[in-house]
C-alpha cells in the first residue's frame, strides 16, 4: 500500500492546474487594479487572498504524496473554500440580475472534482496506512 492511489493523481493533476491558473490570472488583475486610479482595496484585497490561496494549493499539490495527513485537510480546506466562495459569487450575481458567464462556474467545477477524489474512501485509508473498508471483494451479509 505504498504506492498512492490513482484517484490521488487526479486529484494532484487538477490542483496543478487550478493553483497554476490561479496564480497567473490573480497576479494579472492585481497588478492591473493596483495600477489603476481607481481605489479598489477590497477586490485588492480579495485577489490577494486568492493568490494567497492558489499558492498553498499549489504547495498541497506538491506535498499531497508525502503521506502526510495535514497536507491532504489542508487541500481539502482550501478546496472547500474555493467551491464556497464561486458559489457565492454566482449567487451574488443572480441576485444583481447580472448575468454570470460560463466561466464563473470553472472554481466551483475544479474544486469539486478535486475534492471527490480527496475525500474517497481508498485515498484516506492511504493516508491512515491502513485497508480501506469496506475490503475489495466485501459482500454484505443477506438477512434470511
Amino acid at each position: 500500500m505504498d504506492t498512492p492511489p490513482k484517484a490521488l493523481r487526479t486529484a494532484r493533476i487538477l490542483m496543478f492546474v487550478q493553483s497554476v491558473l490561479g496564480l497567473f490570472v490573480g497576479t494579472l488583475l492585481l497588478v492591473a487594479v493596483t495600477s489603476s486610479t481607481v481605489d479598489d482595496t477590497g477586490f485588492a484585497l480579495s485577489l490577494a487572498v486568492s493568490a494567497v490561496l492558489a499558492a498553498i494549493l499549489f504547495v498541497c499539490a506538491v506535498l499531497l504524496p508525502r503521506r502526510q495527513p495535514w497536507v491532504r485537510g489542508t487541500a481539502i480546506a482550501v478546496e472547500s473554500v474555493n467551491a464556497a466562495s464561486a458559489l457565492i459569487g454566482a449567487i451574488v450575481l443572480l441576485a444583481s440580475d447580472a448575468t454570470p458567464a460560463p466561466t464563473a462556474a470553472m472554481p466551483f467545477i475544479l474544486s469539486a472534482l478535486v475534492l471527490k477524489p480527496l475525500l474517497q474512501p481508498e485515498v484516506r485509508a492511504w493516508y491512515a496506512d491502513r485497508a480501506p473498508w469496506p475490503p475489495t471483494g466485501h459482500a454484505e451479509p443477506k438477512e434470511n
